[in-house]
């Protein structure tokens, strides 16, 4: 079962949906909920990305009907084929590795209950097609679309989204969920991995549905394809470009305890990691060694003086591979960090983490968090 030990309520506003295939395993369907109140790091992200989930496990807010649709496929332009004109034959035909901007929704086919519409939470996204960004039937809705084109694609039930799963539905105890939440809420756990539907709470326990709310049934999908870009070139070796200097007198050696601030990137801007976010502020310490970090970051540490701030373009043979790193980064990703070299020290990995436990402990009582 999954972790239950910090579960957050959310509220029921989806904003984005997205996957990845990351060593032979499907990561799609994940999801951002906008929550203004809670504090930065309560959210699973907070870069206009969504945190990669299991789509048969995704539970997204309910909606109100919007109406019925035809259930079946067509074009905005004529029902069945489009008739094209001349202009509309010249214009861009979107393709894998294109950069596309567009619009989505995602209902029940029979009912017109609405679960999840960008346009009405006012998301437009902008994806690599593709990249493993989108779950597989957004990224195939996508590809042969041209610019202000609406198409809609029905789906038999279980095609979108998997088969309802009985062994989704889990008891957990009452302390695991928030005092203030009833029954018919989303919760999400601590790590943003999965959310979850309230279906039950008794006195001393709550019982949990973790399956899609679409998950068994006919899924009706709508896509309008705003905008079509060249796709972003791949990096194909390791580079360097200085963008402030730093002392050109303190350079670390391997073995020497370094302390960084990065934002590490995807090649078409998507935020995919940074210190700022998820070591709370503090800067990311490390021994260089073998095996610390990415061979791309340690390459250009050892290169780097105190207070110096690169952008380095680091392929993937150098980052993470053809593995990718499970449930965050497809394989065979490159990235472009923006690093600086704050620290360099004797310290070990002890005093490392130590230093990174006192800083994460400060930060919770400022801002009235249990640890």
């Amino acid at each position: 079962p999954p972790e239950y030990s910090r579960m957050r309520a959310r509220q029921r506003w989806p904003a984005a949906m997205a996957a990845a295939t990351v060593g032979g395993t499907i990561l799609s369907c994940f999801t951002i909920l906008m929550v203004p109140s809670l504090p930065a790091r309560s959210l699973s992200s907070r870069t206009g990305l969504p945190l990669m989930a299991n789509p048969s496990s995704l539970v997204l807010p309910q909606r109100s009907a919007l109406g019925r649709y035809r259930a079946k496929s067509f074009s905005s332009r004529r029902h069945g084929a489009p008739v094209l004109c001349a202009r509309e034959k010249d214009q861009p035909v979107a393709k894998k590795g294109d950069v596309v901007e567009f619009h989505y929704s995602f209902a029940d086919a029979e009912t017109g209950e609405v679960f999840v519409d960008s346009v009405e939470i006012g998301e437009q996204m902008k994806v690599l097609l593709g990249g493993r960004r989108i779950i597989p039937i957004l990224d195939s809705a996508l590809v042969g679309m041209r610019e202000g084109e609406t198409k809609t694609t029905v789906f038999k039930p279980g095609e979108a989204f998997g088969e309802y799963k009985k062994n989704k539905i889990i008891e957990v105890s009452l302390q695991e969920i928030p005092n203030d939440v009833s029954e018919g809420a989303i919760i999400e756990v601590s790590n943003g991995s999965d959310i979850a539907k309230i279906l039950k709470i008794d006195p001393d326990k709550a019982v949990l549905d973790f399956n899609n709310p679409l998950a068994g049934r006919p899924t009706r999908l709508v896509a309008r394809l705003v905008s079509i870009e060249p796709g972003p070139e791949p990096i194909t070796e390791l580079s360097m470009k200085t963008l402030e200097d730093g002392d050109g007198v303190r350079q670390p050696q391997m073995g020497d305890a370094v302390y960084i601030h990065y934002e590490a990137k995807l090649t078409d801007g998507i935020l995919f990691h940074s210190s700022e976010e998820y070591e709370g502020g503090a800067p990311f310490g490390f021994i260089l060694q073998e095996g610390t970090a990415i061979e791309g970051v340690i390459w250009a540490v050892q290169q780097m003086t105190t207070g110096q701030r690169v952008e380095l373009k680091v392929p993937s043979r150098y980052a993470y591979g053809e593995v990718g790193l499970p449930g965050s980064l497809p394989p065979n990703v490159d990235l472009i960090f923006d690093l600086r070299l704050v620290d360099i020290t004797t310290e070990n990995q002890n005093d490392i983490d130590g230093k990174l436990a006192a800083h994460m402990a400060k930060q919770m009582e400022d801002t009235g968090m249990d640890s």
